[in-house]
């Protein structure tokens, strides 16, 4: 019955779907700027952290805080920073500062409900993980390969 009523809700508040990252999509309800700001984050939107990128760290299509790594490692390029695992605020709510390879990044968050883009697997530093993780590059010692 409790899912019934949960999604009788979502189809009268005209919610669309979810997106790649488990989070709800809802139309633009015409309040201003991001009508579901307070409730979903933005990491692996388009510029943010996380997401595919081009350029260089001077000039990408990441958002200004972040660097465009395009290594061959970065499937698709990946907005990100390097960082200091000992900066627990480095890397923003949705990421953790993290060792890949012999540098340390931010990488996004992961989970069951969030989940990592192509090219990435939600990784714990010793392999793949269902479980909380960050999303990383799958080839990588991080991924445990």
């Amino acid at each position: 019955m409790r899912h019934l009523v949960v999604l009788f809700f979502l189809s009268a508040c005209n919610v669309s779907a979810f997106d790649q990252f488990g989070f709800v999509t809802a139309p633009d309800l015409g309040l201003g700027g991001s009508d579901l700001a307070s409730v979903t984050s933005d990491a692996g939107a388009r510029g943010q952290l996380g997401a595919a990128c081009t350029g260089t760290s001077t000039s990408s299509t990441c958002a200004s805080i972040w660097t465009c790594f395009t290594d061959a490692q970065w499937t698709d390029g990946m907005c990100s920073n390097v960082c200091s695992p000992a900066d627990p605020t480095a890397c923003g709510l949705d990421g953790a500062c993290k060792t890949v390879g012999t540098q340390s990044v931010c990488l996004v968050k992961c989970g069951p409900v969030n989940k990592c883009r192509n090219g990435y697997d939600c990784c714990d530093g010793q392999g793949t993980t269902l479980a909380a993780g960050n999303c990383a590059p799958k080839d990588s010692h991080f991924c445990g390969k």
